[in-house]
C-alpha cells in the first residue's frame, strides 16, 4: 500500500492543466472499465441493470451549465470539506482518497446503483488530485479536482447528446 501511495502522491511534474487533462483521462477510462465490469458481472448473475433506470440527461443549455460548471464546483467544495474531515482522523492520503471516493460514489448511487461504479473511481482520482495540489495552494487543489470533474461531465453530456440524436 505504501508503494502505491508513493507512486500516486508525488509532486506534479507538469502544469495544472496538463495534470488535469491526464487525470480526467485516467478517471474516464477507469470509470468505463468499472461500469463495464459491473454490467458484465450483473448480467452473468442474471440481474442485468435496467438501462432505463439510469438518469436521463436533458440536452439543454441549463443542464450543460449544471453538469459542466455547477456540479464540478459544488462537488469539489464538498469534496474539500470531506477530505478535510477525513484528514482529522486519517493520516494516509491514499485512505483519505479511498473513503472520499466511497462517500461520493455512494451519493451518486442514490440515483441509480449503476452510478456508484461510474463515480467511485473518478472521485478517487479527484481526491488524489486535490491532495497532490493542496501542498501548492487551496486554489490549485480546488482547480485540480474541479477541472477533471468538468471534463468527465462534458464527455457524459456529449455521449448523451449523441445518443439522443441517434
Amino acid at each position: 500500500m505504501r508503494f502505491l501511495a508513493k507512486q500516486i502522491f508525488v509532486e506534479p511534474r507538469h502544469g495544472l492543466l496538463r495534470h488535469s487533462v491526464v487525470a480526467a483521462l485516467i478517471a474516464f477510462l477507469g470509470a468505463a472499465l468499472m461500469v463495464t465490469a459491473f454490467y458484465g458481472i450483473a448480467c452473468a448473475l442474471g440481474n442485468p441493470p435496467d438501462p432505463n433506470a439510469a438518469p436521463e440527461v436533458p440536452i439543454t443549455a441549463f443542464q450543460f451549465f449544471a453538469m459542466v460548471v455547477f456540479a464540478p464546483v459544488v462537488g469539489t467544495i464538498l469534496l474539500a470539506f470531506t477530505i478535510t474531515a477525513l484528514a482529522t482522523f486519517l493520516r494516509s492520503k491514499l485512505w483519505i482518497s479511498v473513503f472520499a471516493a466511497l462517500v461520493f460514489g455512494g451519493a451518486h448511487s442514490l440515483t441509480s446503483r449503476f452510478w456508484f461504479f461510474a463515480a467511485v473511481w473518478p472521485f478517487f482520482i479527484f481526491s488524489c488530485c486535490y491532495l497532490i495540489w493542496r501542498a501548492r495552494s487551496l486554489t490549485h487543489a480546488l482547480a485540480a479536482a474541479a477541472i477533471p470533474h468538468a471534463l468527465i461531465n462534458i464527455s457524459v453530456f456529449v455521449v448523451a447528446a449523441l445518443s439522443a440524436s441517434a
